[in-house]
């Protein structure tokens, strides 16, 4: 997901809870963040994606932090 918005120019912040996967996008070239609030400080859009339950409700900022127009 994130080659193809990067690959339509799109800026792509790449978050993960595992730190050898963040140091695997950064090597490919994605910009990462350590936390989820960092990863969305500045986003106009947030799409999340799991194969697992590796993002959960508790390491996920609330709704409520969405830009208004996104709500």
């Amino acid at each position: 997901m994130a080659q193809t918005l990067r690959a339509n120019n799109l800026r792509v912040t790449v978050y993960d809870t595992d730190p050898v996967r963040r140091v695997q996008a950064h090597s490919q070239g994605f910009r990462t963040a350590s936390t989820t609030a960092e990863a969305v400080r500045d986003a106009g859009l947030v799409l999340c994606a799991t194969g697992n339950l590796a993002l959960r409700s508790a390491t996920s900022p609330p709704c409520a932090t969405a830009p208004t127009s996104l709500r």
